[in-house]
C-alpha cells in the first residue's frame, strides 16, 4: 500500500512538472508616440530576413502580441519590436509567461526613400 501512494504521487509529479512545458506567451504593451492603427510586429533577431512571430495594431498607445513559441526557436529568443516597414526597433528577450512594455516610441524623420524611423524608449519588465 505505501509502495502504491509512492508511485502515485511521483506519477502525480511528473504530470505536473509535464504541464509547466508550456511555451506560451504573452506581451502587453503601452506605448504613448504611435498612431491608431499603426501595425507593429516581433521578429526573430538574426542575420537572416525572419518572418514576424506576431503582429498587432495599435489602439489608444496599447497593443498585445499572444501566442506560442515555435519548438524551432530557442526559449528565451531575443526578439526586436518594430513598426511594420519603418525602421528603428527595441530589442528584448521573449519567454513564456507575461512580459510588459511600458514607455514612448518618437517617430523620426523619415529617410531619403521615405522610410519612416522610429526611437523606442520603453522599459521592458515580467517573465525571468
Amino acid at each position: 500500500m505505501k509502495k502504491t501512494r509512492i508511485l502515485l504521487a511521483c506519477l502525480l509529479c511528473m504530470l505536473v512538472c509535464s504541464c509547466n512545458n508550456s511555451r506560451q506567451y504573452k506581451v502587453e504593451c503601452n506605448v504613448a508616440g504611435l498612431d491608431d492603427g499603426t501595425v507593429v510586429q516581433l521578429v526573430p533577431m538574426s542575420h537572416d530576413n525572419e518572418a514576424p512571430i506576431a503582429q498587432a495594431t495599435v489602439n489608444g498607445g496599447k497593443f498585445t502580441f499572444e501566442g506560442e513559441i515555435g519548438d524551432s526557436l530557442p526559449l528565451p529568443v531575443c526578439v526586436n519590436l518594430m513598426v511594420k516597414d519603418a525602421i528603428g526597433i527595441e530589442t528584448f528577450m521573449l519567454d513564456k509567461g507575461t512580459i510588459s512594455i511600458e514607455g514612448k516610441a518618437l517617430k523620426g524623420q523619415a529617410n531619403q526613400d521615405g522610410v519612416d524611423s522610429y526611437y523606442w524608449e520603453v522599459t521592458v519588465n515580467g517573465s525571468r
